[in-house]
């Protein structure tokens, strides 16, 4: 990976110069972070904005070519992203030489306002699913745009995922880091991959991180900030899993989230609302978006090796450590039942087949008891917060103690069915047994249903 050796160094003040020289804007530069090119906020003395980019000199002409023309398609049915302006030449990609004598492409595109997602705490359902909502119009608007250029073989490709961990597992320093990894690559071969040759495919921007997402709109503290008002830095482009758009944005919206699949799920919900997700997609989205962090922690170790100063590079490490083990405790199958839900299809794609194979041949079952539970006489066992049943003392009503109170009342009532109450209030849970976390404002399943 030689891409950071080729990154430009240049400094704000010839920036500024760049921006004289090429465009004719006399504006004040000040760096904007960025992982393999340099990127400036412009500022003129009227207040206008704008960014420039410059390139890797990896990164050739038909490539930002590419990324002008897809800025410039989206733009014809959406206000979501920047486009190339001009300079005074005409043309919207200009050379400049470093001082070492290396060749870099500039471009000059507007200026989207907004804040990064990421700098947001409060990310309420609304703010995820119009996040997932503007994806999938995003989505929509390229599934008929295409370039050469797109189709690359490229690092952060979801297509080269297990590649990737397998050529920097053994860079990863941190034991724990490194087993992390390994899991989450182990589950994807085993669960995701066999989907994979069944997704469609198209050009995708691929980088929607929450450092590249804006956020705005809203005129008051609950509403401020709820709204994507835009997405920047097409420099990850490539024709891939048209559903990896959608996990690479899951992936980085639920760090640090108390509810990571609930969050995922509101991702899902608004891109589906857009751009229907297939029944493929929906079964291996999870895997992907936990394997887009796999890739993360691989290619940042390779990376801060090569720019150990650089922070940037670190940036996402210490929320997917906080992250990962919590997903690694979903499993992908309810996963994948819990984003069909939030897509408004049944959670198990055969379960209204089931049911109507259940109630077409139940006349034919065989009882799974030997008496008639519509027939015999039962009782309706008291076990909410006040029942006789219960001892004060929490231990006394675990196994075997609870049973046989249990059991005893329906000897004194001479029967043998007995059934409990639905959503009856029951502090048996408030036992460590059925914690729902481990922070003390965490809260308990109290209700039984």
């Amino acid at each position: 990976m030689a891409l950071l050796k080729q990154a430009p160094s240049c400094d704000a003040e010839a920036a500024a110069l760049l921006a004289w020289e090429i465009y004719g804007l006399r504006a004040s530069a000040s760096p904007l972070p960025s992982e393999r090119d340099q990127n400036f906020l412009l500022q003129t003395e009227s207040g206008e904005h704008f960014v420039l980019k410059l390139a890797n000199a990896l990164d050739g002409r038909p490539l930002l070519e590419a990324e002008n023309l897809a800025m410039e398609h989206i733009s014809r049915s959406l206000s979501l992203c920047p486009r190339a302006i001009p300079g005074k030449s005409g043309n919207t990609i200009s050379e400049f030489h470093s001082e070492a004598g290396t060749e870099h492409l500039v471009r000059l595109l507007t200026y989207l306002p907004g804040v990064p997602f990421a700098s947001i705490r409060r990310r309420s359902p609304e703010l995820l699913i119009d996040l997932g909502r503007r994806l999938g119009q995003l989505d929509r608007a390229l599934a008929t745009f295409d370039h050469p250029a797109i189709h690359r073989d490229f690092h952060w490709d979801l297509v080269n995922g297990l590649q990737v961990f397998n050529e920097y597992e053994g860079q990863i320093p941190d034991p724990e880091m490194r087993a992390l990894a390994s899991r989450v690559a182990n589950d994807f071969e085993h669960k995701c991959k066999p989907l994979l040759a069944r997704l469609r495919r198209s050009v995708i921007h691929n980088d929607a991180n929450d450092y590249n997402v804006l956020v705005g709109g809203g005129s008051d503290l609950y509403s401020r900030n709820q709204s994507v008002v835009g997405l920047v830095d097409f420099g990850d482009m490539v024709h891939s899993y048209t559903v990896a758009e959608l996990a690479v944005a899951i992936a980085y919206a639920v760090l640090d989230q108390p509810e990571p699949l609930a969050a995922a799920a509101c991702l899902v919900k608004g891109y589906h609302s857009e751009y229907p997700l297939e029944e493929n997609e929906l079964e291996a989205l999870f895997g992907l978006a936990c394997m887009r962090l796999c890739m993360s922690i691989c290619i940042a170790t390779h990376q801060q090796k090569q720019r150990p100063l650089d922070n940037y590079l670190a940036i996402s490490q210490q929320p997917i450590r906080n992250t990962l083990p919590r997903l690694l405790q979903i499993d992908p199958h309810f996963a994948g039942a819990a984003f069909r839900n939030a897509c408004g299809l049944e959670p198990v794609p055969t379960s209204s087949l089931v049911t109507r194979w259940l109630r077409t041949n139940s006349h034919s079952f065989a009882s799974v008891l030997d008496f008639d539970i519509r027939k015999e006489p039962c009782i309706v066992l008291d076990l909410s917060i006040a029942s006789p049943l219960l001892e004060s003392d929490f231990a006394s009503n675990t196994e075997p103690a609870l049973t046989s109170r249990l059991f005893g009342a329906m000897r004194s009532a001479d029967v043998k069915l007995a059934v409990g109450r639905y959503d009856e209030p029951r502090l048996l849970y408030a036992t460590p047994l059925f914690a729902t976390g481990t922070g003390i404002t965490d809260e308990r399943r109290v209700v039984h249903i």
